[in-house]
Formats: C-alpha cells, structure tokens, sequence
C-alpha cells in the first residue's frame, strides 16, 4: 500500500470533529505552501526582472561602448585615410623634389661644363693676349731700340755736323783767300783744306774719313741752290764782305 492509500485509509478512520481540524491543518499549510511558493516564485521573478535589468544595462553599456568603439573606429579609418593622403602627398613632394634635385645637379654639371670651358677659352685667350702683349713689349722695346739708335745717330750726326761747322769757320778763318778752297771740277771741292783741318781736330788715322766725311757733306751744301758762304753789307760807300755760319 501506497502513503498516499495510507493516508486516506487513517483519515476514514477519524471522527469527524478531528476531521475538520484536519482538513483546517491542511488548508493551513496548504496555504502555507502556496504563500512559500509565491513568496518563492516572487523572489525568483524579483532575481529574473534584476538579472534581465542587470542585462539590458549591460545591452545598454555594450551598445554605447559599441558605438563609442564605432565612433573611434570611424576617427581611426579617417586617421588612416588622412595618414594615407599625407603619405602620398609626401611620396608625390619627395618625388617631386627627387626630379628636382636631379635636373639641379645636370644643370650643375652643364655649368660646370660651360664654366669649365669658359676657363679654357678664356686660358686661351689670356695666353694668346699674353703672347699678343709680349710680341708688342718686344714690338716696342725693338721700336725703342731702333729709337734711341736713331737719336743716338742723330746726335752724334748734329755732333759731326757741329763740329764740322766749326771746322769749317776755323779753317775758313785760316785761309787768307776764298780761292784757297780750289774746284777740281764743276761744283766739286777740293778735300785738301778739309784733311788740313782734320789733322788739326783728330787723329792721324781717322783724319782722312772726316776729311772726306766733311767734304762730302759740304759738297751737298754748297750745291743748293740758295747757299753762298759769304753776303755783302752796304756801309755807306764801302761793301764788305762777312762769312755766313751755317748750322
């Protein structure tokens, strides 16, 4: 037999005032029971509406914290991308200034070409104006040479000529006549009075070239036109005759 056929087998058994204090005891825990299982039931949909608030809090954290995330995500890609426009515009800048810097360094390097040959041409020319200056100074020192020659044989010609003239009156101022300075010829001299006079003046071996020297240059004297060694002055009554110096 079951607890339960045991049960209402005693039950049968007891009067029936018992069985009214019976039954009010099991109405009692009956509803003893049902306020447990309520206050049970209530304390679990008390935990259940907790954990489900717990829950949609956390919905609710989770999805700030996800739309925060997404937000940043967001500012992260447009980093990125900036980070990725930048460092193309740097690549583009970097070759930019790379081609730059090479058409710098050809264009350096022609100059220096270009340069480098100015400096040829310009050693050229300098050598070649040097080797231009140096023939003229030799040009000139040459000209000053001949020069100086020339105003050295000038001088010593108007020396010569000087000492001629002197020669000249001085054996003139010797000679008691005119006619003592004979003509070989027509319009020659005769060189005898001009040994004479270089005896007087020079040594015995160089007398007879400047005697025939300063013939020679008197006979190209007297054959112009206008020459005659002496002029006639008028004093009064009387014409004296004076010997002319030449120079």
């Amino acid at each position: 037999m079951t607890s339960e056929a045991y049960f209402v087998e005693k039950m049968k058994r007891i009067p029936v005032e018992t069985s009214k204090e019976v039954k009010q005891c099991i109405r009692a825990n009956e509803i003893a029971t049902r306020d447990q299982l309520i206050a049970a039931l209530a304390d679990e949909v008390y935990f259940k509406n907790k954990c489900l608030k717990d829950l949609e809090l956390q919905h609710h954290e989770t999805t700030l914290s996800l739309h925060k995330f997404m937000l940043e995500n967001e500012k992260l890609h447009q980093a990125y991308t900036q980070v990725v426009q930048i460092t193309h515009k740097l690549y583009r800048e970097d070759m930019d200034a790379k081609q730059r810097l090479e058409g710098m360094k050809m264009q350096m390097h022609a100059v220096e070409k270009l340069r480098g040959l100015e400096e040829f041409i310009a050693q050229i020319q300098m050598h070649e104006m040097k080797e231009m200056l140096k023939e003229k100074i030799d040009e000139i020192d040459y000209i000053q040479s001949v020069n100086q020659s020339l105003i050295i044989k000038e001088r010593k010609i108007n020396d010569e000529l000087q000492e001629a003239r002197k020669e000249f009156i001085d054996g003139m101022s010797d000679i008691q006549s005119p006619s003592s300075i004979g003509i070989k010829r027509m319009g020659e001299l005769d060189e005898a009075p001009f040994k004479v006079a270089s005896k007087r003046r020079c040594a015995a071996e160089d007398s007879d070239c400047k005697a025939a020297k300063l013939c020679l240059d008197w006979q190209e004297e007297i054959r112009k036109p206008g020459w005659h060694p002496f002029k006639i002055i008028s004093t009064g009554d009387e014409e004296n005759k004076i010997m002319e110096e030449y120079a």
